[in-house]
């Protein structure tokens, strides 16, 4: 009978590790986390040390403190778009299904209070701010700011940029340099999330969301697509200039090759599945920017 209830207890702890995993979007947190580590090897360095610097308590607390308040982020966004995601993504939904609510707003709660005392205690005030304001931003984002056209997309963008400018913050060190990909990451997760707005149209119309695609159509926010894009490749190529002509390399390869193939596709795409696999792609693009920082 123990023996029994143990198996149990055991599953039970399994099933709910599994399910936090999943509401946590743990490949996005460690995308989210190699960023950080690549930055601070290739871009503040010295990478010919980097074993020493993957064992520094300093990036590893960031890192660890950045992930938490992402994760409290995917959260308390799922607590308030359950309606939406139980219409645009049903198979993916977590809280109310396998976790109350109730406790999802706990964890949320327990995430970011462990993210601002790590860097509070281990790192500086100025970050501890700064986690701060991008945990607020992020339950601004979910409480009313996605609702809205652009100003959500924007916001996430903002999130994404900071996940590299709190290291410029930190370490004040090849500020540039790190600021160049901090753009990169803004402009392709910008990109990405009006991509996802225009997978989730149908659910997102139903209750009331004002996305790019529901208020302006599917056609003019392709249009808005290409915009950025071209715009994004712009704004790298310039910054080269007064950065490293190394990074000549990174752009050719790893931004405008792949910019130009998502242009084309997008041109492609008509129907949700076509934007999901979009979607997708963004996150390989982002991966692409990551292994880039090789490079400089």
């Amino acid at each position: 009978m123990k023996q029994l209830i143990h198996k149990i207890k055991s599953l039970i702890r399994v099933n709910f590790f599994n399910v936090f995993l999943r509401l946590v979007r743990v490949p996005n947190l460690v995308i989210l986390g190699l960023m950080q580590y690549f930055a601070r090897i290739f871009l503040i360095g010295d990478k010919n040390n980097w074993l020493e610097i993957v064992q520094e308590p300093e990036i590893f607390y960031l890192s660890l403190a950045t992930m938490m308040v992402a994760a409290g982020g995917y959260i308390i966004n799922d607590y308030y778009d359950i309606k939406i995601d139980m219409i645009n993504k049903p198979n993916r939904v977590v809280l109310n299904k396998y976790i109350s609510r109730r406790f999802g707003i706990v964890l949320h709660l327990i995430l970011n209070t462990l993210a601002l005392s790590i860097c509070y205690l281990k790192l500086t005030l100025n970050v501890t701010v700064f986690m701060g304001l991008c945990g607020l931003l992020l339950w601004w984002y979910s409480n009313s700011l996605k609702r809205l056209a652009l100003w959500g997309n924007l916001a996430i963008a903002l999130l994404a940029f900071s996940s590299l400018a709190m290291l410029a913050l930190f370490y004040q060190v090849h500020v540039n340099a790190i600021l160049f990909f901090a753009f990169f990451a803004f402009f392709v997760t910008l990109v990405r999330e009006i991509i996802k707005d225009m997978e989730d149209t149908k659910g997102d119309e139903l209750f009331g969301c004002r996305t790019l695609p529901i208020v302006y159509g599917i056609a003019a926010t392709k249009q808005m697509l290409y915009f950025i894009l071209l715009l994004t490749l712009s704004v790298l190529a310039g910054s080269i200039l007064v950065i490293n002509i190394q990074l000549y390399v990174f752009l050719a390869f790893f931004s405008f090759a792949p910019c130009l193939y998502l242009i084309r596709q997008l041109f492609l795409a008509d129907k949700s599945a076509d934007f999901a696999k979009l979607s997708n792609y963004t996150k390989w693009l982002m991966l692409v920017g990551i292994l880039g920082m090789v490079w400089v």
